[in-house]
């Protein structure tokens, strides 16, 4: 806690124009494979020294530093590893370091690399007897008892290509996102080295005001074993089948759904029907069995309260005479007011993740 007030007061004493203007900022976003990749540098008046580091977000580990210049640079050639490393390309972060200070938000280096496809347990089973030409188990298939059927479509497979061609790298700026509620703020570290496409997309669809004006259309403070669950929102008409109108495809996570994980959410029965939705985790008792199925791409880093506060408004049926109305719509609307994006601290001066608070009796 000591940290995390001492990190914002830093932040607070530098003017937003400073903070624009200092560290590293992408010349393009998108630079093809073997070519350069310019970054502007901007470091205080007075500076002597000027380096960029080459950092591991997941390791938390600097790979390499080297002397820049303010001005233009080529971090490509910088780093000639970026394009000729051997090992599977991965997003890593390029980092201003003046007179041995980290200065400015991370750039993230982003692999253009094809996505992975996604199917349905049931329909991988369907492709894989269809193409062994396997009449007997296609009808087997056919014959499932709805529920196993039901059980197969929630399941997720991963085609793992065998050739998986670098195309080039995505340059941006690593950002958070902000959301306000009349409860307060939510502040989302948004994690692109876990889930890059579905990072890249929260943040433009937070930026682009479609966030503004739109609910929390779901709570459900706990699940049938009594675990609290999730709380979401992100369907601009507040019935929870709208969406931003075209679909996300599904990205494998590593990051385990917690509490203040943020995750996309889906139809149970098609892993790429992924658009705006989002749901925030309230327990790892009651999200554990999301890993793997759905799309974890960030942590609430400010703002639990919040969350919890969400998470205990009265729900019930959207229309009490409809037998199918959804039973934890929140039965006075909790709006996201406002939706932004923000540029992050310096690498290494994040806030942590929250935690879920411990109750006192």
């Amino acid at each position: 806690m000591q940290r995390a007030l001492l990190v914002m007061l830093l932040v607070s004493l530098l003017a937003p124009a400073a903070l624009a203007d200092i560290g590293l900022r992408p010349q393009r976003q998108y630079c093809g494979v073997n070519r350069a990749i310019p970054v502007t540098v901007d470091v205080p008046t007075g500076t002597t020294v000027v380096e960029i580091e080459l950092i591991d977000p997941v390791a938390d580990a600097v790979l390499a530093r080297r002397a820049a210049r303010e001005g233009s640079v080529d971090v490509a050639q910088l780093f000639p590893v970026l394009w000729t490393s051997r090992s599977e390309p991965r997003v890593l972060l390029a980092q201003c370091v003046a007179d041995g200070r980290r200065i400015g938000a991370p750039l993230v280096l982003t692999p253009m690399l094809p996505p992975r496809r996604a199917t349905d347990g049931l329909t991988n089973e369907v492709v894989t007897a269809f193409e062994r030409r396997d009449a007997a188990y296609l009808k087997r298939l056919q014959d499932l008892p709805d529920r196993t059927r039901r059980e197969l479509r929630e399941r997720v497979i991963i085609d793992e290509p065998a050739l998986v061609p670098l195309s080039g790298m995505r340059v941006t700026m690593l950002r958070n996102v902000i959301l306000e509620t009349e409860y307060g703020e939510i502040e989302i570290a948004v994690l692109p080295w876990i889930a890059p496409r579905t990072s890249q997309r929260f943040v433009e669809l937070a930026a682009g005001g479609l966030y503004e004006q739109v609910a929390f259309h779901r709570v459900v403070a706990s699940d049938p074993q009594g675990r609290p669950f999730i709380i979401q929102a992100g369907d601009p008409t507040g019935t929870g089948a709208g969406g931003m109108g075209a679909w996300i495809d599904f990205e494998p996570s590593t990051l385990e759904h917690s509490f203040g994980v943020v995750s996309l959410a889906r139809r149970a029965d098609d892993p790429n029907s992924n658009s705006s939705q989002f749901m925030i985790c309230l327990s790892r008792g009651g999200c554990a069995k999301l890993d793997g199925l759905y799309t974890s791409f960030g942590r609430v880093i400010r703002g639990a309260d919040v969350v919890l506060g969400i998470s205990a408004v009265p729900v019930g049926p959207s229309d009490e005479d409809d037998p199918m109305s959804p039973i934890d719509r929140p039965l006075e609307p909790v709006v996201i007011e406002t939706a932004r994006s923000v540029s992050t601290p310096p690498w290494g001066m994040q806030l942590q993740p929250v935690t879920r608070p411990v109750l006192r009796r």
